[in-house]
């Protein structure tokens, strides 16, 4: 297919991409890997002489993703380490095993970031390709949750009710909900979305399946999703009604006394709000829940504990082979369970926590540099935002680049990792891309915008106006 395509290759990017968001590989998103076998065929092409490498500039871009793939290399060399599927495939033992791939991935997301910088692409098919890219990313995410492919299906107190919605959290359809909420709510002003049934009805869908999840966090990250949209949009009002109108909502539901006939997963995700009055087990459940990660964040900041060996520098993104072989056969041995072990939670690093986790992967100076990472990609998703408002192109960047909207605040006191501050880097990708494409359309700015003139020629124009 790649060859068949010829120099028209650049166009499987927008089709690859969306197909390795929805169906991962190894748990890894698979659309960093996707882009490998086109990056390689327009390098032939290029040594062939039929086509040619550009360079798109965004120095802001540029300058953090080479700094913390830098800085990614020390690491590596400090701590070499496999993941443990190649080991077993090639029989390479080692000391420790890489935790997530890690190391692997910053070649693919460097490869990938090269890609989307070097490629040419032909401005007037590139507004369709987007649009059939991001369509098609929205059918295999939909195909992808009911497949259970996408999110979690997590079993919770089945005390609380005997059906299925009671007992268990349900989180298949929150990104398919995201990205079709981000993609309609983003298409068009608000003023016309208010009398628009069809739009209306798709955005209370989205909402009612991210509540339905169960997840106390989606909330929160639909939450400041929908504050950046609306930041960038400059539609403060809406953004005001819909939290008066939030309010209102859940002021009456609690009034009426009929909050507890809501399904278990609303009214988990209700909880994070104090004054409602949801079944008091749900409430519990949840408060253990945030109380469980209190406790292992306290563990891991304390000195003492020796959880966290090196703060400056980190230690590394790797877990140690014998004591995983250990906590194996103590599984298999029923001498202690994943569920709520704390202790066992700590000793694999799943902290819960991008701050906890980063910190000890990567040390404070690795932090610094993802949490500088994070910042210039709120503000570039918001200025480059702003500059394509007016433009049919908004929708298909928002889709692509809304998680940096929330993930200054969500990577810190949520779970996450160097592994998936990588998958935020490849993402910088598209903020070149369109960056690119605001600039082209004359939306941003870039340089002199005066073409330089030789002063030969300068000087035979001032010569003919003078004698004409």
């Amino acid at each position: 297919g790649i060859v068949a395509m010829g120099r028209n290759v650049w166009m499987g990017l927008f089709l690859l991409v969306p197909f390795g968001q929805a169906f991962p590989m190894f748990k890894v998103s698979a659309h960093i890997f996707y882009v490998v076998p086109i990056f390689l065929y327009w390098c032939i092409l290029v040594i062939l002489g039929h086509a040619r490498f550009t360079w798109r500039k965004l120095l802001g871009a540029d300058i953090i993703v080479l700094v913390f793939l830098a800085y990614m290399v020390s690491i590596i060399y400090r701590f070499p380490a496999i993941d443990n599927i190649t080991s077993s495939f090639l029989g390479i033992k080692t000391a420790y095993y890489t935790t997530r791939f890690e190391y692997h991935l910053c070649v693919f997301v460097l490869i990938f970031y090269l890609t989307f910088s070097c490629i040419p692409f032909e401005k007037d098919k590139l507004f369709k390709v987007i649009k059939w890219g991001v369509i098609l990313k929205l059918i295999l995410l939909f195909i992808a949750a009911c497949l259970g492919l996408e999110g979690e299906m997590e079993q919770s107190n089945k005390t609380l009710s005997n059906t299925l919605m009671h007992s268990q959290r349900l989180g298949m359809f929150t990104s398919f909900a995201m990205n079709l909420f981000i993609f309609t709510y983003a298409g068009a002003p608000l003023r016309k979305l208010v009398f628009n049934p069809k739009a209306i009805t798709v955005l209370l869908i989205s909402v009612c399946l991210i509540l339905l999840s169960g997840f106390r966090n989606r909330l929160g990250r639909f939450g400041l999703t929908l504050i950046g949209i609306s930041i960038i949009k400059k539609e403060y009002v809406g953004l005001v009604a819909a939290g008066i109108f939030g309010l209102c909502f859940c002021a009456l539901i609690n009034s009426r006394d009929t909050l507890n006939q809501f399904p278990y997963t609303v009214q988990r995700v209700l909880c994070i709000f104090p004054w409602m009055d949801v079944d008091p087990n749900i409430k519990n459940n949840g408060k253990d829940s945030s109380e469980w990660r209190f406790l292992i964040w306290r563990w891991a900041l304390n000195p003492e504990a020796g959880y966290i060996k090196n703060r400056i520098w980190g230690d590394g993104c790797t877990i140690d082979v014998e004591q995983t072989a250990r906590d194996n056969r103590a599984l298999a041995r029923k001498e202690i369970s994943i569920g709520g072990n704390q202790a066992f939670a700590a000793r694999v690093r799943a902290w819960h926590s991008g701050f906890i986790a980063v910190l000890q992967e990567l040390g404070a100076v690795g932090l610094a540099i993802v949490f500088v990472g994070h910042l210039y990609a709120l503000f570039a998703t918001i200025r480059i935002g702003a500059a394509l408002r007016n433009t049919p192109y908004l929708k298909y960047f928002l889709v692509y680049t809304y998680s940096f909207l929330q993930t200054f605040v969500t990577f810190y006191i949520l779970p996450g990792s160097t592994y998936y501050f990588l998958l935020h880097l490849a993402n910088f990708s598209f903020l070149k891309l369109f960056h690119w494409i605001a600039v082209e359309e004359g939306k941003i700015k870039q340089g002199s915008q005066e073409k330089y003139l030789p002063l030969l020629i300068q000087e035979e124009k001032a010569v003919s106006a003078n004698y004409p």
